[in-house]
């Protein structure tokens, strides 16, 4: 659980507090456990600086900062959604970049998801990555959930607003490939079943 208010990130387990990490003077906003290794990911800022931090399972030890592509660019904008892939990749979706950013192990830029062409503007929300590797996001701004390769490229959309949804925000999918559903300003989760290519 991130918590703004005191820079830092409670671990909680079976509903009992267990430690404080502190996040120093980064302001955390998003958090993933890596189910590879156990590893927690953190999107965080301080005064207009992004990144993605790894720690280790406890918490305490910082083993990676992801920030800043080949060239000295900055990599995010706001890593609002966090997932890994299993292959290791961080997979990030950037409300405000209007982008998937796609990073291998080491942290180095591996691609970067715009959206589909046919719609003028893309703005990526929640995002999961499922044990065959593909890569589903939420498109808060055209109501889809688009399903990308491992390579980050698109394959195909998932849902649209022929399905009805609208605003989707959150997604994930359990062992018998049901895809649950958060939208946007609604008090439901849909559920979906979940196959690429039906």
């Amino acid at each position: 659980m991130a918590d703004n208010a005191i820079k830092g990130a409670k671990l909680i387990t079976s509903g009992k507090w267990l430690q404080f990490m502190d996040t120093g003077s980064w302001k955390p906003f998003s958090i993933y456990s890596s189910k590879l290794n156990g590893d927690l990911l953190l999107g965080m800022s301080k005064c207009g600086e992004v990144r993605v931090t790894r720690f280790d399972e406890t918490g305490r030890k910082a083993l990676q900062n992801i920030d800043r592509d080949f060239n000295g660019e900055d990599l995010f904008q706001l890593p609002h959604y966090l997932t890994e892939n299993f292959n290791g990749d961080v997979c990030v979706s950037d409300y405000d970049k209007n982008a998937v950013i796609i990073v291998d192990r080491k942290g180095d830029l591996r691609s970067t998801y715009k959206g589909h062409r046919s719609y003028s503007d893309f703005r990526p929300y929640g995002i999961f990555a499922d044990s065959d590797g593909h890569i589903l996001v939420c498109d808060m701004e055209n109501d889809s959930v688009h399903c990308l390769d491992q390579e980050g490229q698109f394959l195909c959309f998932v849902l649209t607003p022929g399905h009805g949804i609208s605003g989707p925000s959150g997604l994930g999918i359990d062992n018998q490939s049901v895809l649950y559903l958060t939208q946007y300003n609604t008090n439901k989760v849909k559920m979906y079943r979940f196959n690429v290519g039906s």
